[in-house]
């Protein structure tokens, strides 16, 4: 398995990254984002989007969910299924 990268010039959003990347991919990269436990993918959740500048409501519409399903994912009440799962990689360019 390859490590994980991000494509951006933005030193901030580098420095970050390399903060939590050893968490980013799970066993189950294709399967959970960044952990199979959903508080643990939640903290990650909420310090990419904040990192991003992102607000709840812009995340909710780029994955195409209610506001409150976003916020669960967000409080690790529930886990990402896969098809989300994939779209947060894509939208926080984690490849």
């Amino acid at each position: 398995m390859s490590s994980p990268t991000i494509n951006t010039k933005n030193i901030l959003i580098q420095n970050v990254f390399d903060k939590i990347s050893p968490k980013i991919l799970s066993p189950d990269k294709n399967c959970n984002f960044c952990s199979n436990n959903p508080k643990e993918s939640a903290f990650i959740l909420l310090k990419l989007r904040n990192l991003h500048n992102y607000s709840v409501d812009d995340m909710s519409k780029k994955l195409n969910i209610s506001r409150d399903e976003y916020r669960n994912l967000e409080k690790g009440s529930i886990q990402p299924p896969k098809d989300i799962s994939k779209m947060l990689f894509q939208i926080f360019e984690i490849v």
